[in-house]
């Protein structure tokens, strides 16, 4: 999965419009949330997100899109390991990006 930010860019008619740029990519796998998680974040700013976990990297705190197989997503929320070690994972929360935002 690639992580970045967005940035503004010309298109062929010359209109600026958002494009994502990649910064890095790195190793993921999907986080599964519990039914009472799920059910405890209906209704929530959180409802319908996603959750991953990628080996610690401070460097992501600093990034605000993700893009996993050409899609495009927010990141919403980052749970950092507290204790970082070699074998340390943060949780990285992600909404998909429907619309140009």
């Amino acid at each position: 999965m690639k992580f970045g930010t967005v940035k503004s860019q010309r298109n062929k008619q010359g209109i600026t419009v958002p494009t994502f740029s990649e910064v890095t990519s790195v190793w993921f796998g999907p986080w599964t949330l519990t039914q009472s998680q799920e059910m405890a974040l209906s209704g929530t700013t959180l409802a319908g997100t996603k959750v991953i976990f990628v080996y610690h990297n401070p460097a992501l705190a600093r990034l605000n899109r993700a893009q996993i197989s050409g899609l495009e997503y927010e990141v919403v929320d980052l749970n950092i390991e507290e204790d970082p070690g070699p074998s340390s994972f943060d949780l990285i929360t992600l909404r998909r990006v429907t619309a140009r935002e």
